[in-house]
């Protein structure tokens, strides 16, 4: 059969600038691959293009053959042909710059086929190191070119070998002077394989010159640079190739010496990751000829540097220093601790301004090794101890017993076992709160290593601890310790220190708060539950209680509801809760914790279990009617659609409490239940219901009644949800609480309406809300106080940018609130949206300068708060952050004058902030 063409008319049609080449070349390997064309008839009948006198023509036929190559199989050349490709490659690299930069691409491709001939691999190499010259061409050949090496040295690694220093000192001479991101970040990851597999010998030197040029690295991504190269990345990159071999250790510490005296933070920070890095592979007798400059180094930073991070950094480096001279020799080793020690035990006192700096370098050495670990110890641990003993002050023995504490954990030196453990039993009895936390810490840290005696002691001490009334650092401790020792002898815990007993009051809900921050270990959650359950169903007291704690573990651990769910703990808390007088006085604690933890335990419930249990519970006849609507609304709010649309719900119940109850955590729970309900029901209920709250939606509660309908009804984004928008508006100008109204519809921190309640939240509702609502209020030629008001209210929770696409439309009122608004909570909230505009360069106040810049100035002197008058400050002092000189110059004078009353404040923190403020506007045109 007749092997196809190629059509040399379309072939010398082609150009460039075009991507045609590209589906030639597809069609092509794609013939090839299947045999129906031969690699030498695809290459003879586009000779019209590699044999054409003019180089473009050249250039487009290699850029197509290049292209072929990489889209064949490895398998479809066999290395004849390889060889044959490649010395025809090889020539083209001769040729002109534009065909030899194309040819580039197919040697890629080639040195990518396992079947290229050894001869083949080291010629297209020697043609690249001796014809082309990496660093004068553009950065995207270069790139190909380190990817050729890189393939190069991955699939051909012996032929590279072969090449000796001749392939190193090509690679050499390519990278010298690379300044792309791009391609270092690539030439850093690949030379740490290229410094593994290939003996530098004499040149080893010359290639850490090249490297160590870039040390430090201080780059900065351009903000619209695509890539996602970072400074640290690049630096890590760095840091791994010049500790990738042995044969760098002599150059780079001295230049990690060198750098680490710099004041430039990422000098110092490179350098540190080099001396730490360097541990993996340097030879330790390379760190102990520069032991002594190496402790210098580190010691001044630690002791002298401001920065927390650069400390942290010199102690972790610290740590892996000793531990690599540890492997040493061991006498040298012990010198070395033992001066260190020597040299800082004078600062072990607590009222020493060098304590914290010494006992951390101490102690990073202690973490080095075991040896180190217990020379420290033997020698700072009876220090500290008989230093604590004598000290008379609580603070200063917590400090040093937490010290020594840490000392311990670092090594856990039999030394220092006995003597933590009786300094921690001491602590504990302490009456100060601070000493009392590093006891039981400690205690806890050490209950594996101690006798049985020692630890029955401590655990009594838990047990007395965990029911008293103490201060809440001490009681987190005490729990943390609880939870410590748990985990490794529950069975202790359970007898010694969570053994029953009759508690009530304080005592219980301490114990309680214990219980729950066990309920995450295996051994301890049904135990726990258990006795939740217990309580809760025991007396109001014991209820009240359980209730506060439970609300809290199952918001925190929700895994624990099944636990609830499988004892039928709702059906035993309802039948204990129907018991209750009608006209005992119940905490409102009391129903929010009830109310709370069955919405925790009916949310992740199905419809099935919610249907049958709010029958359960609405079919029981209740004594007191505050505790029935805590207990339905916990039950209805969570509901889903399913169940509500099957008329499971007590509306009038709802409706009535909402309008009628004296308590006022009853009608708000009604009003948010009514709302969940209005977010679910089906259309032809809603409506009806609607009527009905229309009818009664009057008197003292209207207000509080249309936020809450409209917020069920706005989120599902109902038709009629403008209407009673509308009703709220109407209303504005007789009732100031309205704006806070609005608020509370677009506020999502209450989590009532919410996906997890399985409400209808529709997308942009609080967009469409506020444009809504902006609208009216833009119709008012005159607007009130309550109508500027409910503009900087509206504003507090609408999503910003809705506020930047709108903003032409409410500027008008935003400036009438900013000068005539009497309201600090709707000023704040106008002043702090404008800031945010500010620092985040908005072209809205920008063109609107100089009428924002007046208002707010005017607000610096408001009488009526302090947190406006701040709030205003803020702004203006962003102001110059911001915006360019020319751009505030004019106002200078204005402000300047401004701030000088404001200096002047009767409040400290207005005035400091003036002052701070008045100086930059002040400075704005002084010469650098």
């Amino acid at each position: 059969m007749e092997a196809p063409s190629i059509d040399r008319t379309r072939l010398e049609a082609l150009t460039r600038e075009n991507d045609a080449y590209l589906e030639i070349s597809k069609k092509i390997a794609s013939d090839i691959s299947s045999k129906a064309l031969s690699i030498q008839d695809a290459v003879d009948q586009m000779g019209c293009l590699l044999l054409s006198p003019e180089h473009q023509k050249r250039d487009l036929g290699v850029l197509l053959l290049s292209d072929i190559l990489h889209n064949l199989p490895s398998a479809c050349l066999s290395p004849e042909q390889a060889a044959v490709l490649a010395a025809f490659l090889s020539e083209k690299l001769k040729d002109h710059h534009q065909v030899a930069t194309s040819a580039l691409k197919g040697v890629l491709a080639l040195v990518g086929l396992p079947n290229l001939p050894p001869d083949g691999t080291v010629q297209l190499l020697t043609i690249i190191f001796n014809h082309i010259s990496c660093q004068q061409q553009l950065q995207l050949d270069r790139y190909v070119i380190f990817q050729i090496y890189h393939s190069a040295l991955t699939v051909h690694t012996k032929e590279v070998q072969s090449m000796g220093l001749d392939f190193v000192y090509g690679v050499i001479s390519s990278i010298e002077g690379e300044r792309d991101p791009k391609n270092l970040m690539y030439l850093f990851q690949w030379l740490q394989a290229f410094l593994q597999v290939v003996d530098l010998q004499h040149l080893t030197e010359e290639m850490f010159d090249v490297l160590s040029c870039y040390f430090p690295v201080d780059f900065k991504a351009p903000p619209t640079s695509p890539t996602l190269i970072t400074r640290e990345a690049l630096a890590m990159g760095l840091c791994r190739c010049l500790t990738s071999i042995s044969a760098f250790g002599p150059f780079s510490i001295p230049l990690a010496l060198e750098k680490l005296d710099s004041a430039l933070k990422i000098a110092k920070v490179d350098a540190l990751h080099l001396l730490k890095f360097g541990c993996l592979s340097y030879e330790s007798e390379v760190y102990y000829q520069n032991s002594i400059e190496i402790w210098a180094q580190l010691q001044k930073e630690i002791f002298a540097s401001p920065d927390a991070q650069l400390r942290s950094q010199c102690l972790d480096t610290l740590t892996h220093v000793m531990g690599k001279l540890s492997e040493g020799d061991r006498k040298n080793f012990e010198n070395t601790v033992l001066d260190i020690v020597v040299t800082l035990r004078g600062n072990l006192l607590p009222d020493s301004r060098l304590f914290h700096q010494s006992s951390s370098i101490l102690l990073s050495i202690a973490k080095a090794s075991d040896l180190s670990g217990r020379l420290v110890a033997e020698r700072v641990g009876p220090l500290i101890e008989n230093t604590l003993k004598i000290t008379p002050d609580p603070q200063q023995k917590a400090t040093l017993l937490h010290t020594l504490m840490e000392f311990f954990q670092a090594n856990g030196a039999d030394s220092l076992r006995d003597c933590c453990s009786s300094l921690c039993a001491q602590a504990i009895l302490s009456s100060d709160p601070h000493l009392a936390v590093e006891g039981f810490q400690g205690f806890a840290s050490l209950a594996g290593v101690v006798s049985d005696e020692a630890r029955q002691g401590f655990l009594l001490s838990l047990h007395q601890a965990v029911v008293a009334p103490l201060p809440a650092a001490l009681k987190l401790a005490i729990h943390n310790s609880l939870h410590k020792i748990a985990e490794a002898f529950p069975n202790e815990v359970k007898l010694r220190v969570l053994r029953n007993e009759t508690l009530t009051g304080s005592g219980l809900e301490a114990y309680l708060a214990a219980l729950a921050e066990m309920v995450d270990l295996e051994n301890f959650q049904a135990s726990v539950m258990e006795t939740f359950i217990k309580y809760s169903i025991q007396d109001l007291d014991g209820s009240a209680a359980a209730l506060r704690q439970l609300s809290d573990l199952l918001g925190k651990h929700p895994e624990t509801v099944a636990v609830l769910v499988e004892n039928d703990f709702l059906g035993q808390l309802v039948s204990f809760l129907k018991g209750l007088e009608a006209l005992r006085a119940l905490p409102e604690g009391f129903l929010r914790a009830l109310n709370q933890t069955l919405q925790l335990i009916a949310r992740h419930q199905p419809a099935d279990w919610q249907s049958a249990n709010y029958k359960a519970a609405s079919g029981s006849r209740f004594l007191n009617e505050n505790l029935q609507v805590s207990t339905l609304t916990g039950l209805v709010i969570p509901m889903t659609i399913s169940v509500v649309q099957d008329h499971l719900h007590p509306m009038d119940l709802l409706l009535n409490a909402a309008l009628n109850s004296p308590e006022e955590f009853v009608r708000d729970i009604s009003l948010k239940a009514l709302a969940s309900l209005l977010n679910k029901l089906k259309e032809e209920d809603l409506n009806g219901n609607l009527a009905t709250i229309r009818q009664r939606c009057e008197g003292n509660g209207k207000i509080s009644l249309a936020t809450w309908v409209t917020k069920g009804l706005v989120t599902r984004n109902h038709p009629t949800g403008w209407q009673w928008t509308d009703l709220l508006l109407d209303c504005l100008a007789d009732d100031s609480q309205v704006g806070r109204g609005l608020r509370t519809v677009l506020d999502e921190s209450q989590r009532v309406l919410s996906k997890e309640n399985h409400c209808q939240i529709m997308p942009l509702y609080r967009q469409k809300f506020f444009i809504h609502c902006m609208n009216r209020l833009n119709r008012e030629q005159t607007p009130t106080e309550a109508h500027l008001s409910a503009v900087g209210l509206l504003m507090e929770n609408t999503p910003k940018m809705a506020i930047v696409n709108h903003f032409p439309k409410i500027f008008r009122l935003v400036l009438l609130c900013l000068e005539k608004s009497p309201d600090p909570e709707a000023l704040v909230v106008i002043l702090q949206t404008i800031t945010d505009f500010v620092k985040g360069g908005e072209a809205i106040i920008e063109d609107r300068l100089e009428d924002i810049l007046v208002r707010v100035l005017d607000l610096t002197v408001f009488q009526s708060s302090m947190v406006v008058r701040l709030c205003a400050i803020t702004c203006i002092h962003q102001m110059t952050k911001t915006y360019k000189t020319y751009q505030l110059l004019p106002f200078k004078g204005r402000v300047v004058e401004q701030l000088g009353i404001c200096v002047d404040d009767r409040k400290r923190l207005v005035r400091r902030k003036a002052m701070e403020c008045r100086a930059l506007w002040f400075l704005l045109d002084a010469p650098l």
